[in-house]
């Protein structure tokens, strides 16, 4: 089975599917991590009130506070927490921390993640190098195609939400969890793939 997911760091729903996307990796070893910067990463235009409440309804749902800290107006975006996210995942190997640590500095720690200084800071300090090593491999083209790319990938699906997760069986079998975000639900389906997955191939060859 092959797992494709798509995320934006800086969606508390992402950061709530952290317990699903780990039950996922040991399922398989076959799951990869798409960054997918809301809006493209530009400006929402949501007003400070608004972003307050949507990680209010999430921190209701999830039942664990999330802070919105990192959200200082209209102008708001996230496409550098999510470029140096990508940048630290290339330059780790370790897609899931990597993810995780840039979740975590915002979403609970307060961190202004919707700043580029910030962002370099934070992703040079996990990565042990200096900031402006993470922002030359930000600001390198080849970053922002990666981050179009992934958008792209997520659009061709019918999906907009992060995180959407697409699951993907040996025998063709798939399934689109859009926006969803609980392990149980999760982990269910992927593993109702695996099970019809392992017993087709002990089942043995079709006969001529």
């Amino acid at each position: 089975m092959r797992a494709t997911v798509f995320v934006d760091v800086l969606s508390h729903w992402c950061l709530a599917a952290m317990p699903a996307m780990r039950t996922l990796g040991n399922l398989t070893p076959n799951i990869e991590i798409v960054y997918a910067p809301t809006h493209n990463g530009k400006p929402g235009g949501y007003s400070r009130e608004l972003m307050q409440w949507y990680l209010k309804r999430g921190s209701l749902a999830y039942g664990r506070e999330f802070r919105a800290d990192w959200y200082e107006g209209p102008q708001g975006g996230t496409w550098f927490a999510n470029a140096v996210a990508l940048v630290g995942t290339e330059m780790s190997g370790e897609a899931m921390r990597t993810m995780h640590a840039m979740m975590s500095a915002a979403l609970e720690q307060g961190a202004k993640a919707g700043r580029a200084d910030v962002c370099f800071e934070l992703m040079g300090k996990y990565l042990g190098i200096p900031a402006s090593d993470v922002a030359a491999r930000v600001n390198d083209p080849a970053t922002a195609a990666r981050l179009e790319a992934g958008n792209h990938r997520l659009a061709a699906l019918g999906a907009d939400e992060r995180p959407t997760f697409l699951l993907e069986s040996e025998i063709g079998d798939r399934a689109l969890l859009k926006g969803m975000w609980q392990e149980d639900a999760v982990a269910g389906v992927a593993m109702a793939l695996l099970h019809d997955e392992r017993s087709y191939a002990a089942a043995g060859p079709q006969p001529a």
